[in-house]
C-alpha cells in the first residue's frame, strides 16, 4: 500500500510477475499435445498465484479492475489460441475454461480473509488493522480513494449485510462460507 492508501503499483508489479510467468511457460500454451484443462489448470496454479499474492488486501477501482479483467481475459485467449478475430466474447471464453471473472475471485478470496481476520483475536494485528482510522492530519481536497474497507462494504452488500453484522456472521464459519458464496457470484446477490 502505499502512502496515498491505493495500491496500483503494486497491481502493476503484480501484473508484470504474472505476465513473466505466462511468457514462460509459451511452449505449454503453443504445445497441441497438452490439453486445455491442463493448461488452465497450470495457468491457475501457476500464473493466477504469482498474480493474486495478496489480492485479500487490494482496494479495488474501476481502473484496476479493468486491467485485471483484460489481463485474464488475454491469457485465457492466448491459451485458447483464439485471437480478437476470431470475435468470441469473454463470457464465452470464460465458459471454454470453465474460469470466472478474475473480479469475483478476488472478492471471494478478500471475503474468505476478512472472514478469517474476523475470528482472530481481538489484540491481532490485523484484526486491529481492520477498524483502525487516522486520527491526526488532514485529507486532501477531492473525492476520498476507494480503499479496503468501502471494498468489503460493497462486497458484502452483494449479500444484503451491513458491516455491522460482519463480526457476528464469520463466526459462523458455515454462514460466512455461504455469503461468501454469494456475494462472490457475479449472477448472485443483491447487485450484479
Amino acid at each position: 500500500i502505499s502512502n496515498d492508501g491505493g495500491c496500483d503499483r503494486e497491481i502493476a508489479i503484480r501484473l508484470g510477475k504474472a505476465n513473466s510467468a505466462f511468457g514462460r511457460l509459451g511452449r505449454v500454451w503453443a504445445s497441441k499435445s497438452i490439453s486445455t484443462k491442463v493448461k488452465v489448470r497450470r495457468y491457475v496454479s501457476l500464473v493466477l498465484s504469482v498474480l493474486l499474492y495478496g489480492a485479500e488486501t487490494w482496494p479495488m477501482t474501476k481502473v484496476t479492475t479493468r486491467k485485471l479483467e483484460a489481463a485474464h481475459h488475454r491469457w485465457l485467449r492466448k491459451i485458447l489460441h483464439i485471437t480478437w478475430r476470431d470475435k468470441v466474447t469473454n463470457e464465452k471464453v470464460r465458459d471454454l475454461t470453465q474460469q470466472g471473472k478474475l473480479e469475483d475471485i478476488i472478492r471471494e478470496r478478500r471475503l474468505r480473509w476478512t472472514g478469517h481476520v474476523m475470528r482472530m483475536a481481538q489484540g491481532r494485528v490485523a484484526r486491529e488493522a481492520v477498524n483502525w482510522a487516522p486520527t491526526l492530519g488532514r485529507r486532501r481536497p477531492g473525492r476520498p480513494r476507494t480503499d479496503w474497507h468501502q471494498t468489503v462494504k460493497q462486497d458484502i452488500s452483494r449479500g444484503g449485510v451491513s458491516w455491522e453484522q460482519v463480526p457476528l456472521l464469520a463466526a459462523n464459519r458455515v454462514a460466512w462460507k455461504d455469503l461468501t458464496a454469494l456475494c462472490a457470484s457475479s449472477t448472485g446477490g443483491t447487485k450484479s
